[in-house]
């Protein structure tokens, strides 16, 4: 098996574990345990672990509010992640944080706001100090494409490209900022955002795929040929949201988007895409199904412990402010 084999296999684990976490909580989310809403990764899972895969300790991460897929990708751990979904002590945050605002300090996830693009300036900071103490480490700033309307998002940019700073700005583009297509809200030609993030002196990559091989060869080469050299870089994702923007459910008669297609549905889908690839190099799929399996037992197994984790104590809401 070849290293990059090996890689996509882990990534294949990572979305995974992601995916069967997420539909851990679509069966039980009725039972109102979960108190905290859900903004739910099904979809995303490609580009986050890819690129938590192939950074590994040198990243640091900086989320937007939908948390799932690069929390369970950094940590590997659902009995932290369920906790913060119960809002018990056994969660990364101790039950603070919820879907929103997920960390685990201590694997380099830092803050994840709600603040439409609040998580970039800051993502910004740590790598101008991570230059300025010269260490081997790429903060990543994770946000939407509706993070792009945001001043802070340009003031970010012109930062990091005026100083020269060694991070990611890893753009997940959906086409929508909740229900709002780009053309409505955007006077910038979308279109032309590689000369836009290019005036400011950062490299432009893109990659329009589910296929976490195809988003893997990419990030390696933004990798290898900018991001070692420390030239900032910006990476536009393309994937596509499933459900509706905040809950479990798919939204399609609602009408601000047309239902695709069964194929598309499935061309879309970073598992079924990655599990192909996978295939296609050898790997069985029966191995492929142990995976999965394993971690649909590592979801349900982390909310039992969640379910008999105790809640904090109010003395403790002070706590970390």
């Amino acid at each position: 098996m070849t290293d990059n084999t090996k890689k996509l296999l882990n990534i294949f684990d990572k979305i995974s574990l992601i995916r069967e976490c997420e539909k851990a909580i679509i069966s039980e989310y009725h039972k109102d345990e979960m108190k905290t809403p859900m903004h739910m990764s099904w979809g995303e899972e490609a580009p986050i672990a890819s690129l938590v895969e192939i950074l590994g300790d040198r990243g640091q991460y900086f989320g937007t509010y939908r948390t799932h897929a690069l929390h369970l990708s950094v940590t590997n751990n659902p009995t932290e992640f369920f906790g913060e979904m119960f809002g018990k002590v056994s969660g990364s945050c101790g039950g603070r944080g919820g879907s929103m605002h997920l960390c685990a300090i201590d694997k380099g996830m830092f803050n994840s706001s709600a603040i439409v693009g609040g998580n970039i300036s800051v993502a910004v900071g740590a790598a101008y100090t991570a230059k300025l103490q010269q260490k081997n480490i790429h903060p990543v700033a994770v946000f939407g494409d509706g993070a792009t309307d945001a001043g802070t998002f340009w003031e970010s940019l012109n930062l990091a490209g005026l100083h020269q700073l060694p991070m990611v700005f890893l753009c997940l583009d959906n086409d929508l900022a909740v229900h709002t297509s780009d053309d409505v809200r955007k006077g910038l030609n979308w279109r032309n955002l590689e000369s836009v993030v290019e005036s400011f002196g950062i490299s432009y990559h893109e990659v329009e795929s589910a296929d976490a091989s195809v988003v893997m060869e990419a990030i390696q080469k933004m990798v290898q040929n900018d991001l070692e050299h420390g030239r900032p870089c910006f990476l536009r994702a393309k994937w596509f949201r499933l459900l509706e923007h905040v809950g479990i459910d798919t939204d399609f008669e609602a009408g601000y988007r047309k239902k695709p297609s069964d194929e598309e549905l499935f061309n879309w889908d970073p598992l079924e895409q990655t599990r192909n690839s996978l295939i296609s190099m050898q790997v069985s799929s029966e191995d492929l199904v142990n995976i999965e399996k394993e971690n649909k037992q590592r979801a349900y197994a982390a909310i039992q412990s969640a379910r008999k984790a105790e809640f904090a104590d109010i003395k403790s809401i002070l706590e970390h402010v």
